[in-house]
């Protein structure tokens, strides 16, 4: 296939974007936000392991509630790209107020759920002790934090739409170094003698959250972007209509996350830690081509609206090339040097002997995640949405959820069966998608 520079490039009434300089500041933002969390687990880990545990835990819990609350920025994004392509000045100048005021009333609701069952969701960690004192006073601190999160994802996703990439990577590099520095602050200085230090991680997630809704406001004020003021219903539909499926799609693998290490934590509460420090090391592997997927799918969102559907086709194959190639090529490179990049983290010999295996599997893994986040993210962008949700929730629960129970529990395997799962559930998802796309019945998705 020759290739030609309207696979990387897009220009069009509402401006330029082009696929690297989409890419690469969603990479830096990735690497620049996995190495602080990197970090900061290797920081807490020498205070105290129950932080970690707790951390983790809370994490999970959350992630699965702010998932929920999202659908309305999830929608957002694939409805503002395809107006933009479209010129369509009703969504445009309306899409912004309606998103965010679906996405607040959602998260009130979960969030009080949440705060309601927190002492029931910690139990299924089988979490106890320290551990669960630290989850409690955490929880409350992410809470309040991620609705503030809304806000800053909602501005954020019209930024990007409009290829202001820069601007959206520099606010959260900028969030991301200040939690850094707060938190080094209160562990490495005399302060720690005198800070509780759940109570100042809730704290800190407050606070770097306040400031990025603050500057992100003002950078889309910036730019002049007019988004409106009005709700209406029609556009709320439409947003619900691609949102939810999105939604249930990305809840279903939250989820199903969230179960398999509920199912690790019942072999061994040791297991989170190691599954945390195995996932520090092995999210690299896939940004830049999670990146470019990403910026991928803004320029086919664009095409999709404008009705190219052949340019789409040959951007689509061009890209999910360059996804599969990157990921092959950072999990080999990890897969050589497993066992320093391991010891970073955790010197324990009978860990290292168990988490070794993991790297080796975790190649297979990251090569079906390329092209599943490549044809994924398409499929979304084209407004195909339903068909990805029925095969997520599938491949989640019969793949994710039930061979983790099998490999890891049923079979004794540990963490090499929870990566055996991992593999069943990438590939599956890569194949089916990818049948979905030369089926060429993404083409009459409407929006």
């Amino acid at each position: 296939m020759k290739l030609d520079k309207s696979l990387f490039t897009l220009e069009d009434r509402n401006g330029k974007l082009n696929l690297f300089s989409l890419a690469f500041p969603i990479f830096l933002q990735l690497v620049i936000n996995s190495v602080i969390n990197s970090v900061t687990t290797a920081m807490l880990s020498n205070f105290d392991p129950a932080i970690i545990t707790a951390n983790n835990v809370v994490g999970q819990i959350v992630g699965v509630l702010v998932n929920i609350s999202m659908m309305g920025c999830t929608g957002m994004g694939i409805l503002l790209s395809q107006a933009l392509g479209k010129n369509n000045r009703e969504i445009i100048d309306n899409i912004l107020i309606n998103s965010i005021f679906l996405s607040v009333v959602v998260y009130a609701a979960v969030a009080l759920v949440g705060i309601l069952m927190q002492d029931v969701m910690f139990g299924w960690f089988n979490i106890s002790g320290r551990a669960l004192e630290y989850a409690r006073v955490i929880f409350i601190g992410s809470i309040i934090a991620n609705a503030l999160g809304i806000l800053v994802t909602a501005y954020s996703t019209v930024l990007r739409c409009y290829g202001k990439m820069a601007w959206v990577v520099g606010i959260t590099i900028g969030r991301i170094a200040l939690s850094a520095a707060h938190l080094a602050i209160f562990l490495y200085t005399p302060l720690s003698k005198n800070i509780d230090i759940p109570i100042m991680l809730a704290a800190n997630s407050v606070w770097i959250t306040l400031l990025g809704a603050i500057v992100t406001y003002i950078v889309y004020k910036k730019y002049k972007i007019y988004t409106g003021y009005k709700l209406n219903r029609r556009i709320m539909k439409k947003t619900l209509f691609i949102g939810v499926p999105g939604l249930i799609s990305q809840l279903s693998y939250t989820i199903s996350t969230f179960i398999t290490t509920i199912i690790i934590a019942n072999i061994s509460v040791e297991y989170i830690n190691i599954k945390v420090y195995c996932n520090s090391i092995l999210m690299y592997i896939y940004m830049l081509g999670y990146s470019v997927a990403n910026g991928s799918s803004l320029m086919i969102g664009r095409l999709m609206g404008a009705g190219e559907y052949e340019r789409i086709k040959r951007m689509k194959h061009c890209h999910i090339l360059v996804t599969c190639a990157l990921n092959l090529f950072f999990a080999v490179i990890v897969f050589l040097f497993r066992e320093p990049l391991y010891g970073i983290f955790d010197h324990n010999p009978d860990h290292l002997s168990v988490v070794l295996p993991v790297f080796a599997l975790d190649i297979a893994v990251e090569v079906a995640r390329g092209m599943n986040n490549s044809s994924q993210f398409a499929l979304n962008a084209v407004g195909d949405v339903m068909f990805t949700t029925i095969i997520s929730i599938i491949s989640c629960w019969l793949n994710a959820v039930l061979l983790s129970y099998v490999f890891a529990v049923a079979c004794g395997l540990g963490l090499v069966g929870l990566w055996i799962a991992f593999i069943c559930d990438e590939w599956f998802r890569a194949i089916m998608y990818e049948i979905r796309w030369h089926s060429g019945k993404w083409a009459r998705q409407i929006i």
